[in-house]
């Protein structure tokens, strides 16, 4: 099964409360960093995976 890399780019630094929260949404094996002056995060998924995981989120925290 192929992986995909995911890079996404923040609009500023996330406060550690954040980073908490990215971490408990499935992101805890992200690298997190800066770019060009850029906050980003990076992860890799395999092409199975994106499913699951989007599945998993919904279950956490359901639509208003």
């Amino acid at each position: 099964m192929p992986t995909h890399t995911f890079t996404i780019v923040l609009n500023r630094r996330p406060a550690d409360e954040e980073l908490d929260r990215l971490v408990d949404q499935g992101l805890d094996d992200a690298t997190f960093g800066v770019e060009r002056g850029v906050s980003i995060v990076e992860f890799d998924r395999d092409a199975g995976s994106s499913r699951r995981n989007r599945d998993r989120g919904r279950r956490r925290h359901p639509k208003p």
